[in-house]
């Protein structure tokens, strides 16, 4: 689609909403693309966030993002940490205080990992999430009970459920 098209579309979709969420895949991987779409939806004064893991710098978008939420990958993915953590990426999004950062976490071993974390990168507490690895509503409700809800509360920092698991929709 042309940018034309694309913002054509948006403007249609969007109903006199003005919050636009790009997400993926890793939509940072289409940055360059990106840029253009972003910088005109952005002068039409919408609040734009964007939902990465974290491994590729926010190069120019910073300026026009009003939010990054930015998802990093724990070992508990089995990915190596070449993969999953981009330093120079992460740092960019401190940085740039736009950024929270949840963290998804499986077991309490976790919990050592989630700290690495946050003392690596001199992230404040309040911008980081918790969320369980869970794929059924009673697997999430009983991890976020016996694990993440604790856990979180113990490192003094926020817990987010899976609402798109647990929620039962009618």
């Amino acid at each position: 689609m042309s940018l034309d098209s694309v913002y054509s579309r948006l403007i249609e979709a969007g109903g006199g909403i003005k919050h636009m969420v790009i997400t993926g895949g890793e939509p940072l991987l289409w940055t360059y693309e990106l840029l253009p779409l972003v910088r005109i939806i952005k002068s039409l004064d919408w609040y734009i966030e964007v939902e990465t893991n974290g491994t590729i710098p926010p190069n120019g978008l910073i300026e026009h993002v009003d939010a990054f939420n930015v998802s990093p990958k724990l070992s508990n993915s089995r990915l190596p940490i070449s993969a999953r953590i981009n330093e120079i990426a992460v740092k960019e999004f401190v940085k740039s205080n736009k950024a929270i950062f949840k963290l998804v976490v499986e077991n309490w071993r976790d919990e050592e990992e989630v700290l690495w974390f946050i003392d690596k990168f001199g992230i404040s507490r309040e911008r980081i999430y918790l969320m369980s690895q869970c794929v059924s509503r009673d697997e999430c409700l009983r991890k976020d009970e016996e694990i993440t809800k604790p856990m979180a509360v113990r490192l003094g920092v926020k817990f987010t459920p899976r609402l798109h698991i647990i929620q039962e929709f009618k």
